[in-house]
């Protein structure tokens, strides 16, 4: 349409660069460099070639040959710079919304870990109470016990609660990381 009312010399010319402008706002930069290459060839073509607007002597005498070359370069800067603008504007957008991802997983990932903590705390104040009556039974099975099996099986029961005290004594002082390996 533009060949067709005066090429790049048709005000309605400067729409040429809004393509360039979306292209590079939302493409990756091959393709809106491949756009905006070829707005800049289409903005020549029409520099070059076109057919005259047909709209009085007053236009036609205010035509001088450098005034095409002008409108061109206008053109060319107009697509280069707000396209350049619009390209690093996005860039920038896009790692700001990378950088907002990645806070969002960590701040998610300590929420689960604080929570997970306070659970093995709480874990480890409510196995306080079966693991006190294991531990009397065991110490009245070892002193009551009729063989030497049964003691020797309810000494090796209150070893294993006092480790157990150990470990909850542990969870309770400090909360478990999910990095950290579990206590021993």
């Amino acid at each position: 349409m533009l060949y067709l009312t005066g090429g790049i010399t048709n005000p309605f010319s400067l729409l040429l660069i809004a393509p360039a402008v979306l292209a590079a706002a939302t493409l990756p930069g091959r393709y809106a460099l491949l756009i905006g290459s070829l707005i800049l060839l289409a903005s020549l073509l029409l520099t070059v070639t076109h057919l005259p607007l047909h709209g009085g002597e007053l236009h036609s005498a205010s035509q001088t040959p450098i005034r095409p070359m002008g409108l061109f370069t206008a053109n060319a800067l107009g697509i280069a710079i707000t396209a350049g603008y619009a390209w690093v504007a996005t860039s920038k957008a896009r790692g700001m919304e990378l950088a907002l991802d990645v806070t969002q997983t960590v701040l998610a990932r300590e929420q689960k870990l604080s929570a997970l903590g306070a659970l093995a705390v709480a874990a480890a104040h409510e196995l306080g109470t079966p693991l006190a009556t294991i531990a009397v039974v065991a110490r009245e099975m070892a002193r009551k016990g009729k063989s030497d099996d049964d003691r020797a099986d309810a000494e090796l029961m209150i070893a294993q609660t006092v480790r157990c005290r150990e470990i909850r004594a542990q969870l309770t002082a400090k909360p478990v990381a999910a990095d950290d390996p579990p206590p021993a």
